[in-house]
């Protein structure tokens, strides 16, 4: 006798899938967080190498844009998805501005000027930006799942990449805060010693 369906839509297994990478985040977070700021880290450093190799006239040109060119052949799926991925870019965009570092540095600034209201707040900036980002992950899935590896699959993953920064970003300050359960004498330490993930970005 067949073992009966655990569920019976794709919702159902899409929003069991969500409850179980919710708990898996919730008792890994300091590891994931970890291995995040080390392929973070390794990215920008690839970056700031190509930079110093490019010609004289390149360099002054810092600012990267987040929207990877498109590819030439992308079928019914992948171009609905798509577009929904680049509207979840334009909203990030709206949150955080043109750098990422800015839009950071106004966050410690905020969380330093009201210690008292500091874990709200910065609670409501890591749910905007998780829900982006979970949004914009579950695009990805659904191109998978229609089309499985292809062109428009990895373009999504291109995509995606500039909210694991964003994240990434979010969370290194969260985790200073957390050193010392909001006080915030080690953000305070961090920042002024420009040891954040986004102050040594910005200095490489």
């Amino acid at each position: 006798m067949a073992r009966p369906r655990k569920y019976q839509t794709d919702d159902q297994r899409r929003q069991a899938q969500a409850v179980a990478d919710a708990k898996y985040y919730a008792s890994h977070r300091r590891k994931i967080l970890k291995q995040k700021k080390s392929i973070y880290r390794k990215k920008q450093e690839a970056r700031s190498e190509d930079a110093r190799e490019e010609p004289a006239k390149r360099r002054g040109v810092v600012q990267r844009t987040i929207i990877p060119r498109e590819p030439a052949v992308i079928i019914s799926v992948a171009e609905r998805e798509l577009a929904f991925l680049r509207g979840e870019v334009a909203r990030l965009q709206a949150i955080q501005g043109a750098s990422l570092a800015e839009y950071a540095e106004t966050i410690v600034q905020e969380l330093l000027a009201d210690p008292t209201n500091a874990r709200a707040a910065l609670k409501h900036h890591k749910d905007q930006v998780s829900d982006i980002r979970n949004s914009a992950g579950y695009a990805t899935g659904r191109i998978f799942s229609a089309e499985g590896a292809s062109k428009g699959y990895w373009y999504s993953r291109e995509l995606i990449q500039v909210f694991e920064d964003s994240l990434c970003t979010v969370e290194d300050i969260m985790d200073a805060c957390d050193t010392d359960d909001y006080v915030l004498h080690s953000l305070r330490s961090a920042h002024n010693s420009q040891s954040l993930l986004y102050q040594r970005q910005s200095s490489s």
